[in-house]
């Protein structure tokens, strides 16, 4: 603010310096000149600092429409990347870190489509307006309170927006993953052992301690998973 006026002033004198200096037959500069320069100076110096509840209004009115960017996009993004990740990620073994760059892709795609749709519902809320000039708006505490105002709704919105991890399985993409790489384990282990041994059937047999049972996810001419008794049969007497 001081330095605006100082340069308010200092224009002042330099038109009426050069006015004198290309003028010095006609006295001083005409009015206009000097009420120009004057009422620009006056209007700087005149700029009010806006109230305590003109700058809460004013990070209100920032705050709202962040918050519905913020749930849009950590929905859509989170949303997007976990069924990418159960899908392609256990498919084509994308890591989990492309998936969710994937998922942000879609949320900047849904931030652009819907956000003529949040600024028309945050002008709905008839939030109060804070009555303030564009120059009380480029003070700097105004800036200050806007900023914070609308850090502070994109912050609660993205909160809000992980909501829905509560109502997913988000170790279902890990279980498919073990569940796929325990299938490659058991066909390379029948395929090559069977071989190995020169035997006409094979298979790999897991036991399971909490229920006392043996099972395999695959024998040479079956299908399906097998499960036995721990104390039953060959493989029973194997692990005993």
């Amino acid at each position: 603010m001081a330095m605006a006026v100082s340069v308010a002033r200092v224009t002042v004198v330099l038109t009426r310096r050069l006015w004198r200096q290309q003028y010095p037959t006609l006295g001083g500069p005409p009015r206009y000149l000097s009420s120009a320069a004057s009422a620009g100076e006056n209007g700087l110096a005149a700029t009010e600092t806006p109230t305590k509840e003109q700058l809460r209004t004013v990070a209100l009115r920032y705050a709202v429409p962040m918050i519905g960017f913020g749930f849009m996009d950590n929905l859509v993004m989170i949303t997007a990347g976990e069924a990418i990740d159960q899908t392609f990620g256990v498919a084509l073994g994308i890591s989990t870190m492309m998936a969710a760059g994937f998922g942000q892709c879609f949320s900047d795609v849904a931030g652009n489509l819907t956000g003529g749709m949040v600024d028309a519902v945050s002008a709905r809320l008839n939030i109060p307006h804070h009555n303030l000039t564009e120059s009380q708006l480029d003070l700097k505490i105004s800036r200050i309170y806007r900023t914070t105002g609308a850090c502070v709704g994109v912050v609660a919105g993205c909160l809000l927006g992980m909501s829905c991890l509560m109502f997913m399985d988000t170790d279902a993409a890990d279980r498919a993953r073990r569940a796929k790489e325990l299938h490659s384990v058991f066909e390379h282990v029948m395929t090559n052992g069977k071989d190995l041994f020169q035997a006409e059937r094979a298979s790999l047999f897991m036991l399971d301690a909490e229920k006392n049972e043996l099972w395999s996810q695959v024998a040479t001419g079956t299908k399906g998973i097998i499960k036995v008794c721990s104390c039953c049969g060959l493989v029973g007497a194997c692990v005993n």
